[in-house]
């Protein structure tokens, strides 16, 4: 009887528990000390709403209880979900929101998470065995040949350059006014902000040093083709993640994986507090807030408007608008300057499809997290798929991350690795 093993695990659950409630109260109170500094193209009253403000840490408990009984790796999935869209967004809406909007708020938020509970559930049965009789990882190099060979034809397309990364970064939006990729280009630089922008972290976790090295300078160059910051940004904030579970393995382990992120977030706020340089603060209102806003104010206007239906995608069903969502979003709640608001992907299920695009959205990302977990035998590198794919969610519609994000090559992996089983194995 190991009473201190067990004591241990306890707290460690409780700690899990209300970690979700802990980051969910610093958003709402840290909300007027970046507003403040950052300030935003309309005038809003920062007057705290306590209705909401009650009803979002009703969201994050109801996290906490997902995450205690959901196993190790889906946890990944609640944190970053929670922790970059869902905490963000009832902050700002305990500031600027009434109690209908935050009512619907909630609807949207439940339904999002329950359907994802059900739909992760189902589809660990249906990888199970997937999982059990995975090849050792000398089979996973059909990832580094894809990656390889992707990156091979856009250097041929491309040529060498040189990577000025500061002029790049300082003439970005002058760069990309005037870019225009023919097919299949437009799609394969994308891949660097969905699959590929895992590389770094999967090739550092199997300790293939020359391919990290090497993935490191394929960004860089990416990013003088295509210069979105998201590209940089992403193989960043997933390369920290992975290495500071290893690096703080002591303290932090998968299953405490949203103690691990809270952590970052307090110190990275209190580095801005200390610093107090503007700057600084746009930083991590871009990285956590603007998404918050932009999702609330997604639902607050397909409330009563009509559905955007997938305009523009392969899946359109007819839409009436004749612009991108985020242009519409930014004529009416911003200066309506041309800026193209994006939004995290709850924001984009509900604006295509109302609750039951959320509903039939947050099943499909169920199904993709747990494609991404059967893939290796390797836990760091699964851990490394689920973020890569939430993360590209974070940023982008759900039903762009398969072709246009590179997630598709998920289901060779799994369907090239279901032959190889089936060849070398008795299963």
């Amino acid at each position: 009887m190991n009473t201190l093993s067990d004591n241990s695990s306890r707290i460690g659950r409780v700690i899990q528990f209300f970690s979700p409630t802990a980051l969910q109260i610093f958003f709402t109170f840290a909300l007027p000390f970046i507003f403040t500094v950052v300030g935003y193209m309309y005038e809003e009253a920062l007057q705290i709403n306590y209705f909401t403000f009650i009803l979002s840490i009703v969201v994050s408990l109801l996290v906490g209880s997902l995450m205690t009984i959901s196993r190790v790796l889906t946890n990944v999935s609640y944190t970053i979900i929670h922790g970059f869209i869902i905490a963000p967004m009832f902050a700002v809406a305990t500031y600027a929101s009434s109690i209908t909007l935050s009512t619907t708020h909630l609807i949207v938020v439940f339904c999002f998470l329950f359907f994802f509970f059900i739909a992760d559930r189902m589809s660990q049965l249906f990888f199970s065995n997937n999982k059990k009789h995975l090849l050792n990882d000398k089979y996973d190099n059909f990832y580094v040949f894809v990656y390889m060979l992707i990156f091979l034809i856009i250097l041929f397309k491309f040529g060498f350059r040189n990577i000025e990364i500061l002029e790049t970064y300082k003439n970005q939006y002058e760069i990309r006014s005037y870019l225009s990729f023919d097919f299949p280009y437009s799609y394969m630089l994308n891949f660097w902000l969905g699959i590929f922008s895992a590389a770094p972290a999967i090739f550092l976790a199997r300790k293939s040093y020359l391919l990290f090295l090497f993935s490191l300078f394929s960004v860089l160059y990416i990013y003088t083709i295509y210069p979105l910051a998201a590209i940089v940004f992403m193989s960043i904030l997933i390369l920290s993640l992975s290495m500071s579970i290893n690096v703080f393995k002591k303290y932090f382990q998968y299953s405490n994986f949203y103690l691990l992120f809270l952590t970052f977030v307090i110190t990275f706020f209190g580095v801005v507090w200390l610093v107090d340089h503007p700057a600084l603060y746009s930083i991590f209102n871009r990285a956590f807030y603007v998404i918050g806003w932009n999702t609330y104010y997604y639902i607050d206007f397909f409330i009563n408007a009509d559905l955007y239906l997938l305009r523009g995608s392969l899946m359109d069903l007819g839409s009436s608008y004749s612009e991108p969502i985020g242009f519409i979003i930014d004529r009416v709640y911003y200066s309506g300057e041309g800026s193209n608001q994006s939004s995290g992907g709850i924001a984009n299920l509900y604006a295509n499809g109302g609750l039951t695009g959320v509903i039939f959205g947050s099943i499909l990302l169920g199904f993709l997290v747990n494609l991404a977990a059967s893939i290796s035998s390797n836990l760091q590198v699964s851990f490394i798929l689920i973020l890569s794919v939430i993360i590209s969610f974070v940023n982008f519609p759900l039903h762009q991350l398969f072709l246009s994000n590179g997630f598709i090559f998920l289901f060779l992996i799994f369907f090239i690795r279901k032959i190889l089983i089936k060849k070398y194995t008795n299963y």
